[in-house]
């Protein structure tokens, strides 16, 4: 399933979401307070197979639904919400209360397919993460790059109120746990030979109470999150990674392919530097 968070302009991106729910063999969800009929089954037109309708009176308020939600069903596989202040800001709300069940977590996505979202950064850097089969994307998407939908009055589909219960009424944000830190210690894994950003690197390890390392035969197992400097190595040469896996390259490499966030550009140092900053 690919939710659609349908409020704040989302209701634009039922095209896409129907396109990679075509590709993937899913239905689309799409996610509302609207209480008139008629815009209830223009969602439908726009792309979606379902309607949830959910009684909030502001914007906080889908946070223990949405949280909820995406724990309750096991077929969630995405959740697509209009990148802006106000829902990327609830993005990050949501992704505080569950963030053990998501991956990745990724604003402003100008580029959707099956497995991979990705995004342009200052000209010729480019974001890519990895879709998880195992958690839930939660992603905000730029909407002046993706096509608005085409509505078709014949599409048919359903439309349902949440179940009464389904979230307590003393619920509220505020019992939510705010967005914390990883306490877990960072490894930065450097490629052999990267001496001109061995410097950069430790310092980047040391500001998140961290360590570096070259990479090595001795190196087998990296728990924790890990950035993963200019590593050439084929898949079947890479330690294993248990935790969260970052990869920064000046060109693709192998290690993209199982990197949750990839970032190619030519200018590696830069890039270290403003993670400093």
């Amino acid at each position: 399933m690919i939710a659609v968070f349908s409020e704040l302009g989302g209701d634009g991106l039922l095209g896409k979401a129907r396109e990679l729910a075509d590709e993937t063999g899913d239905r689309v969800l799409a996610l509302t307070s609207a209480k008139e009929s008629e815009k209830q089954q223009k969602l439908i037109h726009l792309g979606a197979d379902e309607v949830l309708v959910c009684p909030v009176k502001d914007l906080g308020d889908w946070v223990p639904i949405i949280s909820k939600y995406a724990t309750s069903d096991d077929g969630l596989k995405t959740v697509i919400f209009p990148s802006g202040n106000s829902s990327n800001s609830l993005m990050g709300m949501i992704y505080g209360v569950i963030s053990e069940r998501i991956s990745p977590y990724f604003e402003d996505v100008q580029s959707l397919s099956g497995n991979e979202v990705a995004k342009n950064f200052e000209g010729s850097l480019v974001i890519q993460k990895q879709l998880s089969s195992e958690k839930i994307a939660l992603i905000s998407l730029d909407r002046p790059s993706f096509a608005e939908p085409f509505e078709d009055a014949m599409r048919f589909g359903k439309i349902k109120n949440l179940p009464e219960g389904f979230i307590p009424n003393n619920s509220s944000v505020s019992s939510f746990p705010e967005i914390l830190s990883n306490s877990k210690r960072l490894v930065v894994l450097l490629g052999q030979g990267l001496d001109s950003i061995a410097v950069l690197a430790n310092q980047l390890a040391e500001k998140y109470r961290g360590s570096a390392k070259v990479l090595s035969g001795k190196i087998e197992i990296i728990y924790g999150a890990c950035v993963a400097i200019e590593v050439p190595s084929k898949l079947r040469e890479l330690p294993e990674f248990r935790g969260e896996l970052i990869s920064i390259s000046s060109k693709r490499l192998p290690i993209n392919d199982i990197a949750e966030l990839s970032v190619v550009t030519s200018e590696v140092d830069r890039l270290l530097e403003n993670l400093l900053a």
